[in-house]
């Protein structure tokens, strides 16, 4: 015999009113324009993404320049430290005036200094400065002491335009890599200080309009006093690459 099965429980059906045809249509169309708005609002904007980009840049570039200033600074400090350390206890010379120790007051610039072609392909690619620091007599001074050098172009006008100057490139050199510069030779005695040329940010140029002539331009910060010094110089430059099979300059 079955078991009896439980009376089925009935649950009253309620319908849901109907939405008017007119505001369905209204609500299916909003979210039509949504859905087509949406994806073109966020992702089209061009202009958008490219400020971003630009400030992303920026921030690198920036963020880049503290660290290599905040370097720059931390061996300028740990020199004057040691400079300190070692005129803590000078020697007692009354015989000899204060204004009569040597002293970094000029900058000079070797004769050999300029552009130079590294790769023998007949156009220059390197800016190599032979520096002489000088003491109150013209004498040569070994110094400690932070360096930059920069190198900037300024293109032959055009009609009636005023062309801006360019920059070629720039190199800083900490104090480690300043002491290391230096050399005494056949050249002379002087720190070595060597940048490469920038050629991306003149290809824009036309060959015509590029001067034979740039500006060099070092400046150099002393450990020992804080002082400043700059000194700027023109140098030729070779601008074209030879051709091949071709001798001579372009």
């Amino acid at each position: 015999m079955r078991p009896a099965e439980p009376d089925m429980i009935q649950m009253p059906i309620r319908t849901l009113p109907l939405m008017p045809a007119a505001l369905l249509v209204a609500v299916v169309g909003v979210l039509a324009g949504l859905g087509g708005c949406l994806p073109a609002r966020i992702g089209g904007d061009r202009s958008l993404e490219e400020s971003a980009n630009e400030l992303r840049r920026s921030n690198l570039e920036l963020r880049r320049d503290n660290e290599r200033l905040s370097t720059e600074n931390q061996d300028l400090v740990e020199a004057i430290r040691e400079l300190e350390a070692r005129l803590a206890d000078p020697p007692a010379l009354p015989e000899v005036e204060p204004q009569r120790l040597p002293r970094l007051t000029r900058l000079g610039i070797g004769r050999y200094s300029g552009a130079i072609d590294t790769t023998r392909d007949g156009r220059d690619d390197t800016l190599r400065l032979y520096l002489e620091t000088r003491d109150q007599d013209g004498r040569f001074l070994v110094v400690a002491a932070v360096a930059r050098i920069s190198a900037v172009m300024v293109p032959m006008a055009a009609d009636e335009d005023e062309p801006s100057p360019i920059a070629l490139g720039s190199r800083s050199f900490s104090a480690e890599e300043f002491a290391r510069a230096y050399r005494s030779g056949l050249t002379g005695t002087h720190y070595t200080l060597e940048m490469p040329i920038d050629h991306e940010r003149i290809k824009h140029i036309p060959a015509e309009h590029r001067p034979e002539l740039i500006t060099l331009q070092v400046e150099l910060t002393e450990a020992a006093t804080g002082q400043r010094l700059t000194r700027q110089m023109p140098v030729r430059v070779r601008w074209s690459a030879r051709s091949s099979g071709e001798s001579g300059e372009p």
